[in-house]
């Protein structure tokens, strides 16, 4: 009677239980498997992983847990002679094999009572014996399961921490190149300043501010606020504005006022605003080139200008880029970032340094370029020797250079 009301019945000496018995143990110690599972495994080491990875890894219940830290913590030693040497073996392989803990059988039963506490001793002895050896197993397999698992989200999580600081690597050299070429064509207006060209000063500092120093700008702005990166290219002005709004202090306020000032026309103002926002929201200092670094990151633009020179087809590119490395040659190393508009009034100011030969090549080309482009194929076509000429202007600017060698369309410069 006891056992039947155990929800269970005896049969030939064999213990039937009934299904929802069964689900009631079932669930409670798949419960535990559960939680020794996740709670071993949040703490294992390489060691242990590999020891998974090798289906090296042994079972011990929590009644014998003491009696193997006690064999581990203590090893016996070695006999003398070939017992030293099966010693050895026998050490290393208990060394590559991981134990793990499990509830000792007094908790399985412990649990089961829980659930129906009318169950006869010897019943309950049967059935830990048996839940024991099965649920172990389950373990086992279930542990080395979440190792597997927690190795692999730890390496993606290393893997994706180190593309991170790859990708914040990249932002931040981008931002260095781009001030550092701020730098330098900021310090061609100057001179054009001190010379009283004040239109083309004017000119080349709006066309700086709105392309490089907006683009530097863009870039702090996407590092801080991963929502700008939802468009592509550069963003106005009224878009800035709306995701700094958002924002808290101080990004707000350090990158509101470089905002305001890429609606001016001071490169000046915009580059130091531009390098405190750095300083302080990207801890990123930006220091100004000396003159040596000067030199060296306009030899690095002028062969950067060459070789787009070198491959250039089209007419209009091909005067810009001249234009640009002759104004290098005439201002003594001094490079301007100037747009497409500009090239007629950079041509008149060149013009005074340069032979009458090279002048008229120039506004030869000038005038093809702009036919060109307000009459399309029907413009006057120019020789290949004429627009050759004008490429190999530029191929030849270099600091101090003459350009008396270039009277005639047949010499070289020097």
């Amino acid at each position: 009677e006891v056992i039947k009301s155990s929800g269970g019945e005896l049969l030939s000496n064999t213990f039937v239980i009934s299904k929802e018995l069964q689900d009631k143990i079932d669930k409670k110690l798949n419960e535990i498997c559960q939680e020794y599972a996740e709670k071993e495994s949040a703490h294992c080491t390489p060691q242990m992983y590999a020891a998974a990875l090798q289906g090296n890894i042994a079972l011990a219940s929590s009644s014998s847990s003491a009696a193997a830290k006690g064999a581990a913590a203590k090893k016996p030693a070695a006999s003398a002679g070939k017992r030293k040497g099966a010693s050895k073996v026998a050490e290393e392989a208990s060394t590559n094999q991981e134990t793990i803990l499990f509830v000792g059988k007094d908790e399985i039963k412990s649990r089961i009572r829980s659930i129906n506490d009318e169950l006869p001793d010897e019943i309950l002895d049967l059935l830990t014996d048996n839940l024991y050896s099965v649920k172990s197993r389950q373990y086992l397999d279930l542990f080395i399961q979440r190792v597997k698992e927690s190795f692999v989200a730890k390496e993606s999580e290393a893997g994706s921490d180190t593309t991170r600081k790859n990708e914040i690597k990249n932002v931040q050299e981008s931002i260095k190149q781009m001030h550092a070429n701020i730098c330098i064509f900021s310090r061609a207006i100057e001179q054009l300043i001190a010379e009283n060209e004040t239109g083309l000063a004017e000119t080349l500092q709006r066309h700086l501010i709105r392309s490089l120093c907006s683009d530097m700008c863009d870039n702090i702005l996407r590092e801080l606020d991963p929502s700008a990166n939802s468009k592509t290219g550069q963003l106005t002005i009224e878009e800035r504005n709306k995701i700094i709004q958002k924002m808290s202090e101080p990004n707000r306020s350090f990158l509101s006022k470089v905002n305001e000032s890429l609606n001016g026309k001071n490169v000046e103002t915009t580059l130091t605003r531009l390098e405190d926002a750095a300083n302080d929201l990207l801890q990123l200092s930006l220091k100004r080139p000396n003159k040596k670094n000067e030199k060296d990151i306009a030899l690095d633009i002028r062969e950067k200008l060459k070789a787009k020179l070198t491959d250039e087809q089209d007419p209009a590119m091909i005067l810009h880029l001249t234009v640009t490395l002759i104004f290098y040659a005439v201002t003594t190393g001094r490079f301007i970032h100037a747009p497409g508009k500009a090239v007629p009034a950079l041509i008149k100011y060149l013009s005074k340094a340069l032979p009458t030969n090279v002048n008229q090549r120039l506004h030869e080309m000038q005038d093809y370029v702009i036919q060109q482009s307000t009459t399309g194929a029907t413009a006057a076509s120019l020789s290949i020797d004429r627009i050759e000429f004008i490429k190999k202007l530029g191929l030849s600017a270099k600091e101090n250079m003459s350009f008396a060698s270039f009277s005639t369309d047949t010499n070289e410069a020097q």
